[in-house]
């Protein structure tokens, strides 16, 4: 036997008439929103693998550029021409 309780309704819109609570409906409702929650997790999961992916991919390929550019720098000289210019005193004086 469905425990049922009138509550009445003072919301816009609603006709005034007694809405029926059960706890069967109670449980439900809250149920379902569990539900909700859970696909909603489940289709965040991916999305943060993704972006996992991502930013490592990213990491990787900086590094990889960093090692490029150290390479072709260093067999280009551009060490001695910094210093011959000049750019490292002034680098030394800003403090890098």
């Amino acid at each position: 036997m469905p425990i049922t309780v009138a509550v009445a309704s003072k919301a816009p819109g609603h006709s005034g008439a007694p809405a029926e609570f059960t706890l069967q409906k109670f449980f439900g409702d809250i149920r379902g929103a569990l539900v909700k929650m859970a696909e909603d997790f489940a289709d965040f999961i991916p999305k943060v693998m993704l972006a996992l992916v991502l930013l490592f991919l990213g990491f990787v390929f900086a590094k990889l550029l960093a090692k490029l550019v150290k390479t072709a720098f260093a067999r280009l000289g551009v060490d001695s021409l910094l210093e011959s210019s000049g750019v490292n005193t002034i680098l030394q004086r800003a403090g890098l």
